[in-house]
């Protein structure tokens, strides 16, 4: 899958906290991980709107 700044993806089913949402990777950290803004408050940062994840903890939205 091709990350970069600006790709919709999902979190995967098995993510503790907000599995098959969907949002937008809005940084790549320098250790790369990857800030996800959600369209819906919830679990994270930023006013629950960001959470930051792994690769493996993501799927590729093939709806956008």
């Amino acid at each position: 899958m091709k990350i970069e700044v600006g790709t919709r993806v999902k979190v995967s089913k098995q993510h503790w906290a907000r599995a098959r949402q969907e949002g937008t990777i809005v940084e790549i950290t320098f250790d790369g991980m990857f800030i996800i803004q959600f369209d819906r408050k919830g679990i994270g940062f930023n006013d629950g709107l960001c959470l930051q994840l792994r690769e493996e903890d993501l799927e590729e939205d093939s709806n956008v």
